[in-house]
């Protein structure tokens, strides 16, 4: 396939992570050498600024990065996928607590999207209570984020539409309790664990809107609609799972039939249409300091067109590859239990 994963990650590191990939499943999180590793390349901050000690990769390198470090593994590339796709709400907080926040090296936030709590200001602050799902990285998480319900008299607000008005917030990890519940076949070692909050009453600046007309920094990855930026950087994932399992059938084939060869073909086409729609979009964020309604529409679409691509190829080669797949302790039935597992995040199961 000629893709050139290992200019993005040393080969040393790569054996690394898979070599310790059973022990983090057993672990239920990732391997301290492994944090250890994220730490050293600073792979929780791809998007945070360069002025508060992150990578401030471009959009298409961050995604080229995900893409091999999910390669090496589904759980590690999984876990630095959403912890950074976290870490990039730092373009819209207050300055103030921007800093305080990642002030720490080992900063990463971890939370939920779903709006399973509530929030009701008065007058001294916001009085949030709520229970959040999959929080990945909870073990090692320095903030935790969590969308709200909004209420009012004690009533959820609601638009003219009949809709619950929500609002995201950021807790710190004394605030809130986690529960031991990630008991998934696969990516177990992203430790997506549930936490609770509440009853607590936070400042109004715990409150924050994760849109580009409310971004902070100036960066342009910041005006990156969070839509498609979360589709985009999921759907890497999967392409770099499908990628290696790719890689373990033809390693075990005795001759690859056509079929694994024609879906080689369609997994490198449709990897190429979601780079070319992804690098566009980028060109014209920084030239034009937006995106095009039908130019988001293409990347929601070859993004989506893509993650279907990897699934046909892990039904067709997951029974062409044997009992060595179906053996619980191997990389080819990790990775076909961790893509399973990740196909079922809720953005994906829109399609």
């Amino acid at each position: 396939m000629n893709i050139p994963f290992s200019e993005l990650i040393a080969t040393e590191a790569a054996e690394m992570i898979r070599n310790t990939a059973a022990a983090s499943e057993q672990f239920n999180q990732l391997h301290p050498a492994q944090l250890e590793l994220i730490y050293r390349n600073n792979w929780f901050n791809l998007f945070v600024p360069k002025a508060s000690g992150g990578l401030e990769l471009s959009f298409p390198e961050a995604l080229q990065l995900e893409e091999a470090l999910a390669w090496v593994d589904g759980s590690f590339g999984w876990t630095i996928t959403l912890c950074s796709g976290a870490n990039f709400f730092i373009g819209f907080l207050e300055p103030a607590i921007a800093g305080e926040l990642f002030s720490n090296p080992k900063v990463c936030f971890a939370g939920s999207g779903a709006a399973t709590g509530t929030a009701e200001l008065k007058a001294d602050g916001y009085h949030i209570a709520g229970h959040w799902k999959y929080a990945t990285g909870a073990p090692h998480a320095t903030v935790f984020t969590c969308v709200c319900n909004l209420k009012e008299n004690g009533a959820i607000l609601k638009d003219g539409n009949g809709i619950a008005a929500a609002a995201a917030f950021w807790l710190y990890p004394s605030e809130v309790k986690l529960q031991q519940d990630w008991n998934m076949m696969g990516m177990r070692a992203t430790a997506s664990l549930s936490f609770e909050a509440g009853p607590l009453i936070v400042p109004t600046n715990r409150r924050f809107e994760i849109d580009p007309a409310y971004a902070v920094l100036s960066q342009a990855v910041y005006r990156f609609p969070f839509l498609q930026f979360a589709e985009a950087t999921l759907c890497a994932n999967f392409s770099g799972m499908a990628m290696r399992f790719l890689e373990l059938y033809f390693h075990h084939a005795a001759e690859p039939d056509k079929a694994a060869l024609k879906l080689q073909q369609e997994l490198m086409q449709a990897r190429d249409i979601f780079y070319e729609k992804i690098n566009s979009s980028w060109t014209s964020l920084l030239q034009q300091s937006h995106i095009p309604d039908g130019l988001l529409t293409e990347i929601s679409k070859c993004s989506r067109e893509l993650y279907a691509v990897c699934g046909k190829l892990m039904q067709v080669l997951y029974p062409a590859m044997g009992m060595h797949a179906a053996e619980s302790n191997t990389e080819a039935n990790r990775i076909w239990r961790n893509f399973y597992t990740a196909s079922q995040h809720k953005l994906l199961r829109e399609i």
